[in-house]
C-alpha cells in the first residue's frame, strides 16, 4: 500500500450488487486506517461499480445511503459511457 500515500483522491471500488455495500466500505476504510491513518484523510470517491446489473430503485438506496454518511458517490458501469466521462470530469 505504499504507492496509495502519493494520490490525492482515493476511488474505492464497491460492487453495486452488494447485500451490504456499507459493510463492504467500512472493511476497506479499516484496512487502509491499519497501514496508515492518513489515509483516512484522503479525499474519497465511491464508485458503486456494475450499476448496470441492479433496478434504479436499488441503485437509488445505495447512492442514498453513502450520501447520508456525506460522501462523493458515483454509479459507474463499463456499459454507460456517460458514467464514465463523468468520473473523468471529477478527476480531471
Amino acid at each position: 500500500l505504499k504507492h496509495i500515500e502519493k494520490v490525492s483522491v482515493l476511488l474505492h471500488c464497491i460492487s453495486a450488487e452488494s447485500v451490504s455495500i456499507i459493510a463492504d466500505y467500512n472493511t476497506v476504510r479499516s484496512e487502509l486506517s491499519k497501514f496508515s491513518e492518513k489515509l483516512l484523510n484522503k479525499p474519497e470517491i465511491i464508485l458503486l461499480t456494475k450499476s448496470d446489473l441492479i433496478g434504479p430503485y436499488k441503485l437509488n438506496v445505495a447512492i442514498s445511503e453513502f450520501k447520508l454518511k456525506s460522501k462523493d458517490v458515483l454509479p459507474i458501469s463499463i456499459y454507460d459511457y456517460g458514467s464514465i466521462a463523468e468520473l473523468k470530469a471529477k478527476l480531471l
